[in-house]
């Protein structure tokens, strides 16, 4: 199991060994801001690990984290219950867990271990929650765009594997492709992709009315290169939504 640790005031130190023990991988971070870093360019970690040493920080940290995956692994250690109170954050339940810090460290391991079996979405990448304008074009035998048939898409997540583009009419058909275009910065952005799923019935209410296309015969470069723009925006991006800053920004290009 990979997880990534918030400790301000040092607390994992001494648990550190035993969780290895228990075959659990960490990094550890000093500040939200670094660990919401590690949580966006580590894609693989299973959970997050924060010691609540200030709920107002924790609870920011929690939401943004939120934005990113609705449903993140996260276990929280705490001196007692009403810090955990003082929270006030909705916290998916099937992906949550309570430890406190005077218990031992093979319990607090084990009820961390507990997090990867319950059931949750785990995603293998990550996906930035813009709101950004992209064409959608119809294409022929040889994956050219067929002019006349441009569509303006609201794009309401973007990933290097895929997008979800809100469409309150929606007037696609699943397996069906297009050429997807959106302008990033430095480069056009040019790929086809196939509708793999479509929420027409608003079959799932956080999300608007519309479809997701996987990106299909996209060579390693520019997948990566979307990668790491999303990697770096959405570090930015996150830090700068509403609500009080976790401290000073700091730019990662």
């Amino acid at each position: 199991m990979k997880t990534i640790v918030l400790d301000a005031a040092g607390r994992f130190a001494p648990l550190r060994a035993g969780f290895e023990d228990a075959g659990i991988v960490s990094i550890v971070t000093q500040s939200a801001e670094d660990c919401l870093r590690a949580y966006i360019q580590h894609a693989d970690t299973d959970a997050i690990v924060l010691f609540v040493e200030d709920p107002g920080v924790i609870r920011r940290l929690l939401v943004r984290l939120r934005s990113i995956n609705p449903m993140y692994g996260c276990f929280l250690v705490a001196e007692s219950e009403a810090a955990i109170d003082r929270l006030r954050v909705d916290i998916p339940v099937t992906r949550s867990g309570i430890g406190y810090v005077h218990e031992s460290v093979a319990d607090l391991a084990q009820k961390l271990l507990l997090l990867d079996n319950k059931e949750g979405e785990r995603r293998s990448e990550h996906r930035v929650a813009w709101r950004l304008r992209a064409n959608l074009y119809a294409h022929d035998a040889l994956d050219q765009k067929i002019p006349g048939t441009v569509r303006l898409a609201e794009v309401v997540s973007l990933s290097a594997n895929g997008a979800y583009i809100a469409s309150s009419r929606v007037e696609v058909e699943k397996d069906s492709t297009w050429l997807f275009e959106i302008t990033l910065p430095d480069c056009i952005f040019l790929v086809k992709g196939r509708v793999v799923w479509i929420n027409q019935a608003n079959d799932v209410p956080e999300r608007p009315r519309g479809f997701a296309l996987r990106f299909e015969e996209m060579s390693r470069a520019p997948q990566q290169f979307l990668k790491l723009l999303i990697e770096t925006d959405l570090v930015e991006s996150v830090l700068r939504q509403a609500g009080q800053p976790f401290g000073e920004q700091r730019r990662i290009r």
